[in-house]
């Protein structure tokens, strides 16, 4: 009867533990009926289904959750996740493309890619930065502009090339935040303002690629995961089942490096083979040019519209995914500046943007001059009329008001901090009790 007691308590202690994320790359997602749905991340994360099904909740979800122990990337398309916490979130134009990093090849087949260019019109770009000093991204346009054709087909291509280059390349600007900066705490990186679908896939491409040359410099191997780089709208970028952004996917996960794609369209076998997937209910018509097993398309049939299916390479599962709502909203340059003032949401990327300081403080000598002049006034008249004393007695009783709420809210958070303390001293205890139940078993 002690055994089965004894047992009992331990099963439970082990499912506290589990919930409570004891493996590093064990995550709750959401709930399967009353139990606790968990995802190793022991491969990439794949969120497949049609628009408006739920995807980017769940993912906003999934971004909170792993930045509190992880560095997390999100290459933002539509602006949905700059209010999440723990996330420091800059618009596209601030980050710095350094392409000097990048090795040549790897940078002509992510341009050669995010312009859509051909085997031969790639070839060239290849020849003409060759031969070239490449250190930013105007060097890239000046290289084919400078470049001497011998031929007219030369002479098309050229054209082609530095027409798309100066299309797209023009929105990309030196930004300041240095990619070392992408791989050491979690940022968001919106592109909403970029108008094109080549613009937004030539700067995540890019992107990853700085991302991927940083870890693969290092040389160093991670088993578990570390990073994770969240990629919206993926199957713009993975459309070709021969883009080097397969080979960098793939790459990365040997170096810690998890890649959550969003995507409303199954990417290649080559991709999904190493990825756990997540499906959303799907329409009827939309299964039928689907080769999948019976018995899956029976569950696709039969979830709910707030429940997902978990697909492993050792389960099928349905579960209903946790969300996190609301919408995210646009930070602009304007807010970032460097300054002694906390960065945007508690990060520090914001402290190495400058936006016109000097400009700005002028403005700000200005408006203090006429704010300092109005002042002026609006005390004269109030000692002409009597005012000031009653006007200062009101500031006076509303300084005393704020400064009781506020002892009253640190109040508050010393009890929350004495019970999480307490908590936390038995979860301890706990934990002791389960090592000692599971020695005596073995």
């Amino acid at each position: 009867m002690i055994d089965l007691a004894l047992a009992a308590f331990a099963a439970s202690m082990l499912a506290v533990s589990m919930l409570r994320g004891s493996g590093n790359s064990e995550t709750v997602i959401g709930r399967c009926g009353v139990v606790p749905c968990l995802l190793n991340f022991n491969k990439h994360l794949c969120v497949y289904g049609p628009t408006r099904s739920g995807k980017t909740s769940f993912v906003r979800y999934l971004a909170h959750k792993l930045a509190k122990k992880h560095i997390v990337t999100i290459l933002d398309w539509h602006g949905e996740y700059a209010d999440l916490e723990n996330i420091v979130t800059v618009e596209y134009d601030l980050v710095h493309i350094d392409v000097s990093k990048i090795p040549l090849k790897l940078l002509v087949e992510i341009l050669g890619h995010g312009l859509g260019l051909n085997e031969p019109s790639m070839y060239l770009l290849y020849k003409i930065l060759k031969n070239s000093k490449v250190e930013d991204i105007s060097d890239i346009i000046k290289a084919v502009e400078e470049y001497f054709v011998t031929t007219r087909t030369e002479a098309e291509m050229k054209a082609a090339i530095l027409r798309r280059l100066e299309y797209v390349l023009s929105s990309m600007k030196m930004g300041v935040i240095e990619p070392e900066m992408l791989v050491s705490e979690s940022c968001c990186i919106d592109l909403s303002s970029l108008t094109v679908i080549e613009e937004k896939r030539l700067a995540s491409s890019l992107i990853l690629a700085m991302i991927y040359v940083h870890y693969m410099s290092s040389g160093v191997i991670y088993r578990d995961p570390r990073h994770f780089i969240i990629i919206e709208e993926a199957q713009n970028l993975l459309e070709s089942s021969n883009s080097i952004l397969h080979h960098i996917v793939l790459e990365l996960a040997k170096y810690g490096v998890r890649v959550i794609l969003i995507t409303n369209t199954l990417p290649d076998f080559s991709i999904l083979a190493h990825c756990n997937l997540v499906m959303y209910k799907l329409r009827p018509e939309l299964m039928r040019n689907m080769v999948i097993s019976d018995d899956l398309r029976e569950i696709m049939l039969t979830i709910g519209d707030k429940e997902a299916i978990l697909i492993t390479s050792s389960s099928v599962r349905r579960f209903t995914p946790f969300k996190r709502g609301g919408h995210g909203k646009k930070i602009s340059k304007g807010v970032a500046e460097r300054s002694e003032r906390p960065a945007v949401n508690g990060g520090s990327l914001c402290k190495n943007i400058v936006i016109d300081k000097n400009g700005r403080e002028e403005a700000e000598k200005e408006q203090g001059k006429n704010v300092s002049n109005v002042d002026k006034k609006v005390k004269n008249d109030a000692r002409s009329s009597g005012v000031e004393r009653s006007c200062g007695a009101s500031a006076s009783v509303d300084v005393s008001r704020y400064l009781r709420k506020v002892d009253d809210v640190e109040k508050k958070l010393a009890l929350i901090r004495e019970r999480l303390d307490e908590i936390e001293r038995i979860l301890a205890y706990e934990d002791e009790i389960l090592r000692k139940i599971v020695s005596g078993m073995s």
